[in-house]
């Protein structure tokens, strides 16, 4: 049970990293009346802020016992942060003071777009760091994991693409999609804080 968890978890986080990459982009383009420019800056800080992630956190998940405590720790930050975020997007040009009508210069694009995505993508990065030592220490095979930790959440991004285009988009709104996917990466911490405190010996991944 706790191998399958683990498992859904590694898509879920495919699925939820491009679902929220995609919706945040559409919601700051909007707020920013998006051109070229603000695309190019919000991808670079998104990039930059999961390789931040991936190496600043990541590095501790080779020192650290509780591997699977903390990657269902990240999940709870993206399912209590991303409605939030959305709250922010649609908020951020009345907080700096931008009247309406009035055009966001680049350097406020730059800050306003780094400190929204800093939570979600943080947790994303550190994420794929801590999924792929887990996966290593239950299978034994550490030369492999990150290959397959990648192929897992390769296939849950494919699925939430087309679960994005042709079900999220066409049927609701951006705030209740941001609610779905917080409920959904609430649900697989919680699964991964019992199995793990049920079975104090994580079976092996064959």
């Amino acid at each position: 049970m706790l191998k399958k968890s683990l498992i859904f978890a590694l898509l879920l986080r495919g699925f939820t990293s491009l679902i929220i990459e995609v919706l945040l982009i559409r919601e700051l383009l909007v707020i920013f009346s998006g051109n070229e420019l603000s695309i190019g800056i919000i991808l670079a800080n998104w990039l930059f802020l999961i390789a931040l992630g991936s190496s600043a956190l990541g590095k501790f998940a080779d020192k650290v016992k509780c591997k699977i405590e903390i990657y269902a720790f990240l999940q709870l930050i993206i399912s209590i942060y991303l409605p939030f975020a959305i709250y922010l997007c649609r908020t951020i040009k009345n907080i700096i003071g931008v009247i309406p009508g009035e055009a966001v210069g680049i350097i406020p694009i730059i800050y306003c777009s780094f400190l929204i995505l800093i939570p979600l993508c943080i947790s994303d990065g550190a994420q794929f760091s801590f999924g792929c030592k887990i996966y290593s220490d239950f299978s034994g095979k550490s030369s492999t994991s990150i290959g397959r930790v990648y192929i897992y959440e390769s296939i849950g991004a494919v699925i939430g693409g087309l679960v994005f285009t042709y079900f999220f988009i066409p049927f609701f709104n951006s705030l209740q999609v941001a609610l779905f996917i917080a409920i959904l990466n609430l649900l697989s911490a919680i699964l991964l804080f019992i199995l793990f405190n049920k079975w104090h010996s994580v079976p092996k991944i064959h």
